[in-house]
C-alpha cells in the first residue's frame, strides 16, 4: 500500500475543499487532509499533524506560515 500524503489545508471556504479532495480521489492519490483556518492552528498542526504538503487557499501570509514551519 502506498503511503498516504498528509496535506495541511489552510482555507475558509468549504466548496474549494470538496473540489480539491475530489480531484485527489479521481487521480487515486492516497491522502489524509486536515483543514485549518487560523495562523495559530497552522503553527500547532505543523507539529501535531506533521504534513507532507501545505495547501494555502485563503488570504494568509504564506511566507509567515512557512517561517513558522521551520
Amino acid at each position: 500500500m502506498e503511503k498516504e500524503i498528509r496535506i495541511l489545508i489552510l482555507d475558509d471556504f468549504p466548496a474549494r475543499l470538496i473540489l480539491i479532495e475530489a480531484e485527489l480521489q479521481i487521480a487515486k492519490v492516497p491522502f489524509i487532509s486536515k483543514v485549518i483556518k487560523t495562523r495559530d492552528d497552522f503553527v500547532r498542526e505543523v507539529d501535531d499533524f506533521a504534513p507532507d504538503l501545505f495547501c494555502r487557499l485563503i488570504i494568509f501570509q504564506g511566507l509567515l506560515a512557512l517561517r513558522h514551519s521551520l
